[in-house]
């Protein structure tokens, strides 16, 4: 049972690679280039991937994997392909990636996108199903698109359960809510903040030099001044997103049929519905 130590695994112009051995279980797999990695047994490893396409052939082929960039594409490719765990062991970084559950069902507590670059899709003909179940409030920031339904479902109701969407979904199928807690809505604009705190070096006296300046001063100072000349002061004040700021990102959410029984279901601002609403013993908020 050979197993494989190495830089990571280059896979350009449109190669593919068949993995079938192990990787050293005491290193990360790093895939890249736009080719195909299609990984045959179990890694015992994570696995961090940008473009490109990797194939998760064997039960928990890796421990946890990482996608960012916005350009790559994770598909199953057998039953339980994914790890176990709060997040299944998928972690979407900025611009994420695509996770095509390729005919699979697949079900998460929560799902860690950082943005609405993370995308789960399904481009099977086999429909799959999309399993959410989150026991607390939980926002999804990506999207959901293709042939799949999407199911909320809990044996019993509870306050403090409620999932938010404000990425979107596209897909001809239905969304289902038993004993669940749905909103859509668009994505408040998110904006760059300076560090709280004030400026500190830990650095012996005669080195401090080596810290430098309080570039955080500098920035505030100039900002002041801009505000001072333009009147216009939104945003300028180091705050985070809020619901009350004006400028928010539109979310589209498009399905077939909206399934309700004994939830509760709500539509926030710069969200655009579409589809049919079946409801029963359920409160809809618009």
């Amino acid at each position: 049972d050979f197993t494989f130590k190495g830089a990571g695994i280059d896979t350009r112009n449109g190669s593919t690679v068949e993995w079938n051995i192990r990787y050293d279980n005491k290193d990360n797999l790093h895939k890249i280039g736009d080719g195909t990695l299609d990984v045959r047994k179990s890694q015992n490893t994570n696995l961090k991937t940008g473009d490109g396409l990797v194939i998760l052939g064997a039960e928990k082929t890796f421990n946890n994997i990482y996608m960012a960039s916005g350009d790559g594409t994770v598909r199953l490719n057998a039953e339980k392909a994914l790890s176990d765990g709060e997040y299944n062991g998928i972690f979407f970084a900025k611009n994420g990636g695509t996770l095509d559950l390729n005919g699979h069902n697949q079900s998460f507590n929560k799902i860690a996108a950082t943005d609405s670059g993370a995308v789960i899709t399904n481009t099977s003909p086999q429909k799959s199903i999309l399993s959410l179940s989150n026991n607390a409030d939980y926002i999804y920031h990506g999207n959901i698109n293709g042939n799949l339904d999407v199911l909320q479902h809990h044996e019993t109701k509870k306050e403090n359960r409620r999932l938010i969407l404000d990425g979107g979904v596209d897909t001809t199928n239905d969304i289902s809510l038993r004993n669940a807690q749905l909103s859509m809505q668009g994505h408040a604009t998110e904006h760059a903040i300076y560090r709280d705190g004030g400026f500190a070096c830990s650095l012996p006296a005669p080195m401090r030099f080596l810290c430098g300046s309080d570039y955080v001063a500098g920035m505030q100072n100039t900002e002041a001044d801009a505000v001072k000349q333009s009147g216009y002061t939104y945003k300028t004040s180091n705050e985070v997103s809020d619901l009350s700021q004006p400028d928010w990102e539109n979310g589209t959410f498009r399905f077939g049929t909206l399934h309700l029984e004994n939830s509760d279901f709500s539509i926030g601002r710069n969200a655009n519905v579409m589809g049919d609403i079946q409801a029963s013993k359920s409160d809809i908020t618009i």
